[in-house]
């Protein structure tokens, strides 16, 4: 943020603002300071294809910012009251230019992106229900929460039943039993303020050969 000042500039954008279309074509690089953009496709028959979220330290839209697209292919919606700096293109491949550990983190960040995107399409793959919720939940473990405490991972942002529901395109009703009963067997806790994952109850629950030891900042900048 430092290395941007008086190059960039901070925007509060209330909840439920639309901040890109699909197709539209971007003006400017977007960091999220603090709060959370959903990610998501509108298909044929209009329904909402929620491809992932942005959250503190998260840039978009990273295809248009590189020069390998004109336009988006997703809408960017805020989920709360959001805190997004902006800056041109040009600053921001300027500086990662002129600073090589700037580009390392962001290499690292792409890392982790591709990584997250791996898992969530591994819970597409998954027959059961509570499989596929499983795989979110380590999803959003990975890529969008911090540890608090040993084993104690805290989601950055409201994660809703809904959301859940959308991400693995289950219903609703399933998710909330499923969660249910994670809740009940000390995977998750949850209220209307916070959800917390516990590593290693989801661990058991995946099993060995489907876990990784994956380890990331949380924060690119």
């Amino acid at each position: 943020m430092e290395l941007l000042s008086g190059r960039a500039t901070t925007r509060r954008i209330h909840k439920n603002t639309i901040l890109l279309c699909q197709g539209d074509t971007p003006h400017h690089v977007s960091i999220v300071k603090s709060g959370c953009v959903k990610v998501y496709r509108v298909g044929p028959n209009g329904d909402e294809q929620i491809a992932g979220f942005k959250t503190a330290g998260d840039i978009f839209p990273e295809c248009w910012a590189f020069g390998y697209s004109s336009n988006t292919m997703y809408y960017h919606e805020s989920t709360e009251e959001s805190d997004i700096l902006t800056v041109s293109r040009e600053a921001f491949l300027e500086l990662l230019e002129k600073h090589p550990a700037q580009k390392d983190k962001y290499f690292n960040y792409m890392i982790k992106n591709y990584t997250g995107l791996m898992i969530q399409i591994s819970a597409l793959e998954q027959s059961y229900a509570v499989d596929k919720i499983l795989m979110i939940l380590y999803y959003m473990m990975v890529r969008h929460s911090i540890e608090r405490k040993p084993g104690e991972f805290w989601v950055l942002m409201k994660l809703r039943q809904s959301t859940i529901a959308g991400l693995t395109g289950l219903t609703r009703e399933t998710v909330t039993t499923e969660m249910g009963k994670l809740k009940r067997q000390g995977v998750v806790k949850y209220d209307m303020k916070s959800f917390v994952i516990y590593k290693n109850a989801l661990k058991d629950k995946l099993g060995e050969e489907a876990f990784l030891e994956i380890q990331f900042s949380n924060v690119l900048v």
